[in-house]
């Protein structure tokens, strides 16, 4: 029996580890080696090697001794960390890792990694998925924002007060970062300009928002400005028509909000934490991994990217992409304003001309801008490429928040709003 007990531990790892090995064993969906990718390949195979060395482990007792120690002492550390995370959850290195715990705990992880909650927004009434900062409140990380009414990044706006030019977009629009936004610069050169930009937003959202705010209210304006970001509005397209299709809200939205069955929400932080190591550790190591770019004036150390999705016009994405803009054309159209569209790069391709490791990502972005361009040349849309501007500033100056971001600093946002005005006065 004593003989037993002590296998017991290690004949337990070599059935989580063979069953480990069975479920991961498919194909990748993206194989870049065989049927299988290196990421796949390389933890496969240190399956195996674990699970031989448990099988050789139970023949020799020193061996099943070492086990025992170590099991021991993970347990104490799992238990540790168990008490330790739910005390302290910002504690947690990636939001990867508790994608499934409970919601107090994700929401105690988003307040202390500063990320927006629901504490700071609120929702509209008649569309779940319109989602803005709570009207003329402030907050507290940027205190340079100034709100409105509608909880959107604009000065008071007068009842009945015409406008040149409406914004609409996401976080980039936004520009929580930069002292002043697009909409401020424009103001600044004569143009009456109102901002619906809002992190988050998909291009369904930028319809909602301008039908809510600007159409149904009958506000006069000349132009309807439509900023799309290549780094995920084509995903958050898609995720828009998931959400809306189960029936959820902007809640969906926040980070770490996303809902989860109960059961998983009475499981162990530790169990969450397990379950998200897989794609914590191909965040770090392989899709967002940290690399050294050397800048003409400065070398920096990236974070996330973003890359451009990889969208073929004609594909069900691109049409959840683009059906939206159509919405918005004919509205434009039919209030006597004009659309204008301007595409946002990636931190990707801005950076492709300096890291030669990133020019694949070019191509992406090329079919992207082949695409629009194509698209908005058949209903007669003016479609600027803002690419060339932004990557011709990078090469004097830096342009993003901070080196591990892909939002533009005060200097980013100038050249948008620079391109910007030239449309409008060439228009």
């Amino acid at each position: 029996m004593n003989r037993w007990l002590q296998k017991f531990p290690t004949l337990v790892w070599t059935v989580v580890l063979l069953g480990t090995l069975l479920i991961h064993a498919e194909p990748s969906e993206v194989p870049d080696i065989w049927l299988w990718s290196w990421l796949r390949v390389t933890g496969l195979a240190g399956l195996c090697l674990l699970i031989g060395y448990c099988v050789y482990a139970l023949q020799y007792p020193p061996y099943l001794n070492v086990n025992n120690y170590l099991t021991y002492l993970l347990m104490v550390s799992v238990i540790a960390l168990e008490g330790i995370f739910r005390v302290r959850p910002d504690l947690i290195p990636g939001e990867e890792l508790i994608q499934h715990a409970s919601k107090s705990i994700r929401k105690q992880y988003a307040i202390s990694r500063g990320y927006m909650t629901e504490e700071v927004l609120s929702a509209e009434p008649t569309n779940g998925l319109i989602y803005h900062f709570h009207p003329n409140g402030h907050l507290t990380a940027y205190p340079h924002v100034e709100l409105d009414a509608d909880g959107y990044r604009n000065p008071p706006m007068v009842d009945g007060q015409g406008l040149t030019c409406v914004l609409l977009g996401d976080s980039l629009t936004l520009a929580l970062d930069a002292r002043e936004d697009v909409g401020a610069l424009l103001r600044q050169r004569g143009y009456p300009t109102r901002n619906l930009g809002m992190f988050g937003y998909a291009p369904q959202q930028y319809r909602d928002v301008y039908k809510r705010f600007v159409i149904d209210r009958q506000v006069s304006h000349r132009y309807v400005l439509i900023f799309l970001f290549a780094g995920n509005d084509v995903v958050d397209a898609q995720n828009y028509e998931r959400v809306r299709r189960t029936g959820g809200d902007f809640k969906e939205y926040l980070p770490q909000m996303r809902s989860i069955d109960e059961l998983e929400a009475s499981l162990p932080v530790m169990v969450s934490v397990a379950r998200g190591l897989p794609r914590f550790l191909k965040s770090r190591f392989v899709t967002n991994r940290e690399r050294i770019i050397r800048l003409p004036y400065r070398t920096v150390q990236t974070g996330e990217l973003m890359p451009p999705s990889p969208v073929q016009a004609g594909s069900e994405d691109w049409y959840a992409f683009v059906a939206p803009l159509a919405d918005i054309i004919a509205m434009a159209r039919a209030h006597g304003a004009v659309p204008i569209v301007y595409l946002l790069p990636s931190a990707a391709t801005v950076y492709s001309t300096f890291d030669a490791t990133l020019r694949h990502y070019d191509r992406h972005y090329e079919v992207m801008v082949e695409s629009l361009r194509s698209y908005l040349c058949e209903v007669q849309v003016a479609f600027y490429d803002l690419q060339e501007r932004l990557r011709g500033e990078m090469r004097k100056r830096f342009i993003f928040a901070h080196e591990k971001d892909y939002h533009l600093n005060i200097l980013g946002v100038q050249q948008v709003a620079y391109e910007v005005i030239k449309s409008l006065e060439q228009g």
